[in-house]
């Protein structure tokens, strides 16, 4: 529901700004019972972290800084605008995971 009705608030979006975007989710495997991070853009796949057990806020934010902060500087630093997408999930929406300066684009400025 939410993602419908994201897509529809963006649908007049030019193809630049689609390509700013900078996917990412999670997917547990049983295998092992093991978490992958991971983004995708229109550059290509970014780096996979592993997780074992579960993803709270101090832990989310630990991906970020070593398998996604790279990436985002790299884009920034080049020019390239950057748009980060998540999905819903509590560690992603936390007030610490959206306040940290570390992952503000704009504190690069």
């Amino acid at each position: 529901k939410n993602r419908l009705r994201w897509a529809k608030e963006h649908r007049q979006w030019t193809p630049q700004q689609w390509c700013a975007i900078q996917w990412s989710d999670e997917a547990r495997f049983e295998v092992s019972s093991i978490m992958v991070w991971g983004s995708v853009s229109s550059k290509g796949v970014g780096k996979l972290h592993f997780i074992d057990g579960n993803v709270d806020t101090n832990k989310y934010l630990e991906i970020l800084e070593e398998s996604h902060l790279p990436v985002m500087e790299e884009c920034l630093t080049s020019g390239q605008d950057v748009v980060f997408q998540q999905d819903g999930a509590a560690c992603h929406t936390s007030k610490k995971v959206s306040s940290s300066p570390d992952l503000s684009p704009i504190e690069t400025l």
